[in-house]
């Protein structure tokens, strides 16, 4: 087996963890996320394996925000310590995949092939998507933006082309423009 095809044991792990089942208390499955996140990060990995790793990585992430949720709509402001450091650490998370993404897109716009101009979006939407996520638990936490959050959703728009078509590039749409100029 090549050096690029042997997966690290953190990398091993996380997608051991990640391909079982999630426990059944999303405080608990969030301590484990937070400890395999940072296997995304690893640039030892292939584009593709940490392709792979964000995925499974936004989906579990997903899944225990979706399980978080109702305690804190059941919760009364303000949060208990305990509710608020989670939400928190939930928020950190999805900021810190989207980050990975970031990074990622950012290799793939460095290598610049036009084969992978849908790639780039994608990956720029899924980031937007736990960005979307960060700011909904934040507000349902009674909790302010976290510093530099609108500043890396506008670069992970910039990366998924959206400049280039709102210049007026091939297929550019004048509502999308004009929505995106107001707002």
């Amino acid at each position: 087996m090549s050096e690029p095809d042997q997966l690290s044991a953190t990398h091993e792990a996380a997608l051991t963890w990640l391909n079982g089942e999630p426990d059944d208390d999303p405080v608990a499955d969030l301590a484990a996320l937070r400890h395999h996140e940072p296997a995304a990060g690893d640039s030892a990995l292939t584009v593709a394996q940490r392709e792979e790793l964000l995925a499974l990585l936004r989906v579990r992430a997903k899944d225990i925000c979706g399980r978080f949720r109702p305690r804190l709509l059941t919760a009364s402001l303000p949060l208990s310590r305990e509710i608020h450091r989670t939400a928190m650490a939930l928020i950190d998370s999805l900021l810190a995949i989207s980050e990975h993404y970031r990074v990622l897109a950012a290799e793939l716009q460095r290598r610049w092939l036009w084969a992978r101009r849908q790639e780039l979006v994608d990956l720029s939407a899924q980031a937007l998507e736990l960005i979307g996520e960060a700011c909904i638990l934040g507000n349902m936490a009674g909790a302010v933006v976290p510093f530099g959050l609108w500043q890396h959703a506008h670069v992970l728009w910039l990366a998924a082309g959206m400049r280039e078509q709102l210049a007026g590039g091939a297929g550019a749409d004048a509502g999308m423009a004009a929505l995106c100029v107001q707002y």
